[in-house]
């Protein structure tokens, strides 16, 4: 199936129309890639065009966190194929895989946790000695964190907004980069 035909048939089409149906405001080009605001790249889409317009997305560029975050946001309002569903979240998962959230997300993140009750059954299991294949099991799995990393302190990122990338600490960072990850939707080098 040619994705990138269906994408823009159902876009040129909605173009065209004048409906009193509810509809939904779609990005033509995503903002993610470069889309904007403007009214030439704004189409109103019924929640169904909305949906599949995101679905073909996916398909048209299957390497795109941001394309597979807006689709998984979907997910809250519709239901749709569970294999797609399931590509598109365990891909945004192998994306965080390793990456470092800021401060401020972590903070927010254990706010949300903070009073949370546990079931006693939850509370046991927690505390429950822990067999020695079990901790062996555990520290195999530190191996490589921060914890137990043998370059700890080698290395570290670089951005300058468009591209983020992994430097030795002994380099300097050059004019118009600065220290961090920076934010998530980076290409990283």
């Amino acid at each position: 199936m040619d994705y990138f035909r269906q994408y823009n048939l159902i876009i040129s089409r909605a173009k065209k129309r004048i409906t009193e149906i509810y509809t939904e405001t779609h990005h033509i080009t995503p903002k993610c890639m470069g889309g904007s605001n403007c009214n030439d790249n704004l189409v109103e889409l019924t929640a169904r065009e909305h949906l599949i317009c995101h679905r073909l997305l996916v398909k048209m560029y299957p390497d795109n966190i941001s394309i597979h975050r807006a689709y998984n946001a979907m997910g809250t309002r519709c239901n749709f194929s569970s294999k797609l569903f399931e590509q598109s979240r365990k891909f945004i998962s192998e994306y965080q895989m390793g990456t470092k959230l800021s401060k401020d997300i972590r903070k927010k993140m254990s706010k949300t946790r903070k009073g949370v009750l546990k079931s006693e059954e939850t509370k046991r299991k927690m505390s429950k000695p822990k067999t020695e294949e079990t901790r062996k099991k555990m520290s195999s799995a530190q191996i490589g964190n921060k914890k137990g990393c043998k370059n700890k302190g080698t290395f570290f990122w670089i951005n300058n907004g468009v591209v983020g990338k992994r430097i030795s600490s002994k380099e300097e960072i050059p004019s118009g980069w600065k220290r961090g990850h920076g934010n998530l939707h980076i290409k990283h080098l």
